[in-house]
């Protein structure tokens, strides 16, 4: 009998000890459970930290047209060698400030300017001088500054402010942007001298008639749609009474035809 009642006591104490025990092990879980929570915390908060500052970084800055002059010549005082400029008809951030003549001229940098319909060609660059490159399209662009492939600004309507573009995505399709354009352009004695009359237009049209150029050729030097061009060409044809195209350049230059040429 008081070796039963030993054995009880015994069992109880036992279960005691265990009941301590998982007392002890549900207060360090719950312990653990605070800390990992905590953890958690603080990773999501560098994690939401960290992506918002990869968006802010990634995001064009906005610089007032001073500060983008500013930017500008830093970045060919480092060093620049390739300068890629779409120069509008209207008054470039650049040209507002007299700054473009003053970054231009460092003999080592390679500058390209496409002129994008231009009123006048009077005080642009001139071909070859200080090693910049000039052509003519007659297509509306917007300006944009490409620097070394790595940089790009496009200034607002009226350059007040310029959007400076580094994330190399980006720059890589503005370059390639400028690339297509600039193999489609002419050289600026070639082109158009103003396309404000249909007369100069047509004459340029079949003077390269005469030289056996293609619709799609004239079409691309003079800037035009392959539609329109095959109209003047019709038109060209009809006033000349001309059956072919090469016959109509032809005909215009041995008949002195050429500066009545007008509107059908």
């Amino acid at each position: 009998m008081s070796s039963d009642i030993g054995s009880t006591v015994g069992a109880v104490g036992s279960l005691a000890a265990v009941a301590e025990l998982l007392v002890g092990l549900s207060g360090q879980l719950e312990r653990w459970q605070a800390e990992l929570a905590l953890a958690q915390a603080q990773v999501r908060s560098l994690t939401e930290q960290n992506e918002r500052r990869r968006r802010e970084e990634g995001r064009p800055a906005v610089l007032t047209c001073e500060e983008a002059v500013r930017l500008v010549a830093a970045v060919l005082a480092e060093g620049a060698q390739c300068v890629w400029h779409v120069r509008t008809s209207d008054t470039t951030f650049l040209d507002r400030l007299r700054t473009r003549g003053a970054v231009w001229p460092s003999p080592r940098l390679a500058v390209r300017e496409l002129l994008s319909c231009p009123a006048s060609l009077a005080g642009t660059m001139v071909p070859g001088e200080d090693g910049c490159l000039v052509r003519t399209v007659w297509t509306e662009l917007d300006e944009v500054l490409i620097i070394d492939e790595a940089i790009a600004l496009i200034p607002a309507p009226g350059a007040v402010q310029v959007t400076v573009v580094q994330q190399p995505p980006l720059v890589r399709q503005l370059a390639l942007f400028f690339e297509a354009t600039w193999a489609q352009a002419v050289h600026p004695q070639e082109s158009v001298p103003i396309p404000g009359t249909e007369v100069e237009l047509k004459q340029r049209i079949v003077r390269m008639l005469a030289e056996g150029a293609k619709d799609e050729a004239v079409a691309r030097r003079l800037g035009i749609s392959l539609r329109t061009c095959r109209r003047h060409i019709a038109e060209i044809l009809h006033q000349l009474g001309a059956s072919s195209r090469f016959q109509a350049g032809v005909r215009a230059a041995t008949l002195g035809a050429v500066p009545a040429l007008g509107r059908g």
